[in-house]
């Protein structure tokens, strides 16, 4: 009857040190999560059609600013497949890829990004207070005036992952509690 007992007590600690391992994982990978935003993107003009979700960083710029670190999404039916790295269209004013929250959201230099075998620019000219979308590299053409740019936050997820690891956790420890003080009452 004792080694039963010895059994059951060590499968009960197991039981909660696996819990607790577990919770431990899972409050690690929430307790720094990664330092990054998402938006969900859209602009129109005359013969175009774009939306999709841009990744920045996380806290902006001295000047109110996030980077643009990836973007997902498609272009008149068409994948973005590659958001260009800053500098890589080189339009009057290449590409900073920078994002403000706050109109305009976009710097002169703007986003590059490329959807099939085309890339494109987008920026905001403050001259004219007017978006522009361009696929000539050589800043010889404006581009397509944008009828619209519209931009919001992806909202965090929650933590209800941690709230189940912990109580899962809880409510082992008060089981294993409970059998322990019976079995020692046997």
């Amino acid at each position: 009857m004792k080694s039963r007992h010895k059994g059951s007590i060590c499968n009960s600690l197991l039981l909660l040190a696996g819990g607790v391992l577990t919770t431990g994982l899972t409050t690690s990978s929430f307790a720094y999560p990664v330092r990054a935003a998402q938006f969900n993107f859209s602009y129109s003009g005359t013969g175009t059609l774009s939306s999709g979700v841009f990744t920045t960083t996380d806290t902006p710029d001295m000047s109110g600013y996030r980077t643009i670190t990836s973007m997902t999404g498609q272009r008149n039916g068409v994948a973005i497949t590659i958001l260009l790295t800053p500098g890589s269209f080189p339009d009057m004013v290449s590409n900073d890829n920078l994002l403000s929250t706050i109109q305009p959201f976009l710097t002169l230099g703007g986003f590059s990004y490329q959807a099939g075998a085309v890339s494109e620019n987008v920026y905001y000219d403050q001259n004219s207070s007017t978006y522009f979308e361009t696929d000539d590299p050589t800043g010889n053409a404006n581009g397509i005036a944008l009828n619209s740019f519209d931009l919001q936050r992806v909202p965090e997820p929650s933590f209800s992952l941690l709230d189940i690891g912990l109580g899962t956790v809880l409510s082992s420890g008060l089981v294993i509690t409970r059998r322990i003080k019976k079995q020692k009452s046997t």
